[in-house]
């Protein structure tokens, strides 16, 4: 990273060290090095998954703000927000970056309770992303889904509830 920053690997290198960062909680470097990736931009294919790593922070600092207040969904809207422009980010053939998020903007959507919605992007990563793994994923989520009548991961079925303020167009990439 520091001795071959004209290398083809150096993106890959900032990404690997900003996921080591985030795993190791230091997420001020993780999002330096992140946001300093979405500035120089020089490798726009790479873009979805650098977008990914700053939404995956987003969804971390919301479980944690969310022990302490259940009603406070603004970082749960933020990683939205970050998942929405890595599918949508248009100069990036990265189908497996872009298929990931929006099979997170799915969970995050049950989280919320919006299930409708939720089952609703899981049956279109499919239909986009036939063979991708997440599209697997989805279609094994739905299969469970499907057979017993309870959301993955959840010991209840989940009650619909409004999407977040503002976000209504994150699912403009799947229309």
């Amino acid at each position: 990273y520091e001795e071959y920053p004209a290398s083809r690997l150096y993106t890959d290198a900032v990404l690997g060290m900003a996921y080591i960062y985030g795993k190791n909680e230091q997420y001020e470097k993780q999002m330096d090095l992140l946001l300093a990736l979405v500035d120089e931009n020089i490798v726009p294919s790479k873009i979805p998954a650098i977008y990914n790593q700053i939404a995956e922070f987003y969804e971390k600092t919301s479980t944690v703000i969310r022990e302490l207040n259940p009603d406070d969904t603004i970082d749960l809207g933020k990683a939205i927000e970050y998942y929405t422009q890595a599918s949508n980010y248009p100069l990036s053939s990265d189908s497996v970056s872009k298929a990931e998020s929006l099979y997170k903007i799915s969970l995050i959507q049950f989280q919320l309770g919006n299930k409708e919605k939720g089952l609703s992007t899981l049956e279109k990563i499919s239909q986009v992303y036939p063979g991708n793994p997440w599209a697997i994923q989805a279609d094994n989520f739905l299969n469970t889904y499907e057979e017993t009548g309870v959301l993955p991961g959840t010991t209840i079925e989940s009650e619909e509830a409004p999407l977040l303020p503002g976000l209504e167009e994150e699912q403009s990439v799947l229309e």
